[in-house]
């Protein structure tokens, strides 16, 4: 092969690396989402509900309407505390509050509806169960509290990512500290 050949061969290796190195890394998110059912009391599905969720934090409101099923989805919400109210015609307003979504959740939350008068409010005191039944990907959150008592050795923070289940390190740390 002749010596041209190998520099337009090294050329593009490098455009191509280039290129690949600016793609983003999509696997970090920093982001939850929120889906559920919009249903009766007898379970038949509510389409049309009006869906609201609220910040608790900050006030900020995401609206979405419930789908033929029933189903509504409320995507890139930021971590924080949630509260969710459904109003349709002839049913109560449903409200769920407490409902904290971290960093990578997936949550399902279903809300069931009573017959009445708009007027009305049903709130939900308790809290939806974590099992992210939505998607299969696992997420961990490494709390402040952790990370402050946790004796690190040498504090690389790749070590806090072993805190998370089913994390696993190949070959040794050493080098990977900053």
């Amino acid at each position: 092969m002749s010596k041209s050949i190998k520099c337009k061969f090294a050329a593009l290796f490098v455009a191509l690396s280039l290129c690949v190195s600016t793609i983003p890394i999509s696997a970090q998110q920093e982001s939850a989402s929120i889906t559920g059912q919009v249903t009766d009391s007898s379970g038949a599905a509510v389409p049309g509900a009006r869906v609201t969720i609220r910040n608790q934090a900050s006030g900020a409101l995401f609206n979405s309407v419930s789908d033929a099923d029933g189903f509504y989805r409320a995507p890139q919400l930021r971590p924080g505390v949630y509260t969710i109210s459904v109003t349709a015609s002839g049913f109560s307003t449903a409200v769920r509050e407490g409902i904290e979504a971290r960093v990578n959740d997936r949550l399902r939350v279903d809300m069931p509806m009573q017959v009445g008068t708009v007027s009305e409010n049903v709130v939900v005191t308790g809290t939806p169960p974590l099992l992210q039944t939505e998607d299969s990907t696992v997420g961990h959150v490494v709390d402040n509290q952790k990370i402050v008592e946790l004796p690190l050795n040498g504090r690389s923070r790749l070590q806090l990512a072993l805190l998370s289940p089913g994390a696993v390190t190949y070959g040794t740390y050493d080098s990977y500290n900053p």
